[in-house]
């Protein structure tokens, strides 16, 4: 099967805050998370936000807080639909994808173990416009 390019583009994601504190009360590793998105849409553009946060209770090993933005891009041919869906899912699953071993990487480094944040349905997330 040869595979087409989208017609949805991204600019490369920036890192825009990491915080990682240390929950030395505890010793169990039992994580929450939220999740927030923000996005910022133009005629052809659209900058999104991923931040994801552990759930800020004493019950959980670290705290975590990182936002991660990129700007994206698409061409006329898209729908009014392809778009939302690009901006609300496929946009900040790409976000995760590149925080995911960021967050790896640190708690792996803390005396806990790496932390791989388990796949997120962003369907779920959606908003509707």
């Amino acid at each position: 099967m040869k595979l087409k390019e989208s017609k949805f583009k991204f600019e490369k994601p920036i890192l825009k805050r990491f915080s990682f504190t240390e929950n030395e009360a505890l010793e169990e590793l039992k994580i929450e998370i939220e999740l927030e998105k923000e996005i910022e849409r133009k005629e052809k553009t659209g900058g999104v936000s991923v931040i994801l946060k552990t759930v800020n209770s004493n019950e959980i090993p670290f705290f975590i807080e990182i936002e991660m933005y990129s700007k994206f891009i698409w061409e006329e041919e898209l729908t009014e639909e392809e778009i939302i869906n690009a901006l609300e899912i496929n946009a900040p699953s790409l976000l995760i994808s590149y925080i995911r071993p960021l967050v790896a990487l640190v708690t792996g480094s803390s005396k806990y173990p790496a932390w791989n944040i388990p796949f997120l349905d962003m369907r779920k997330t959606k908003e509707v416009k």
